[in-house]
Order: structure tokens, then C-alpha cells, then sequence
């Protein structure tokens, strides 16, 4: 089985997906830029349902970007000692 390629593939343009996730957390009612293209109108969805990592999906019809980006959260810790 074949797999399309990531357009989120790199280092550079995972931290641009992460930027914009960050501005759109910040307030959804701001339009936010797709992190290929920089069209305006990029479409974030919240898909997240486990507590240890984040989904963003990310949707531009600019470009054609239709693609989610994992976020690790921070491991669980507890406040007693081991």
C-alpha cells in the first residue's frame, strides 16, 4: 500500500502548523493562514481524544491541504513520590 505524501513533511513547516494552531487557540474568530500555501481561510479542527497527545487537522482549498499534525502533551505526573 502506497501512502500519499505528508505536505506537512518537514521541520520548518510543522513548527509554521504549530504556529498557526497556537493563533487559532488564541482566538478562532481570527482567519488564520495556511502553513503550505499562506492562503487565507486554512480550516483547524480539533480532533484530539487521548490524554497524552494532540490532533489538528488542517484543511486549505487553496492548496489542497487535507492533513493532521500529532502533538505530544506533557507526560502524566503525579503528586506523590515513587
Amino acid at each position: 500500500m502506497t501512502y500519499p505524501s505528508k505536505l506537512i513533511g518537514t521541520p520548518e513547516l510543522a513548527a509554521c502548523a504549530m504556529a498557526t494552531v497556537r493563533k487559532w487557540q488564541a482566538d478562532t474568530r481570527v482567519e488564520q493562514f495556511c502553513p503550505i500555501c499562506s492562503a487565507p481561510g486554512v480550516k483547524i479542527v480539533d480532533k484530539s481524544s487521548r490524554p497524552h497527545m494532540s490532533w489538528y487537522e488542517f484543511t486549505c482549498q487553496a492548496c489542497g491541504l487535507h492533513e493532521a499534525v500529532a502533538v505530544p502533551t506533557g507526560a502524566h505526573t503525579t503528586d506523590h513520590d515513587s
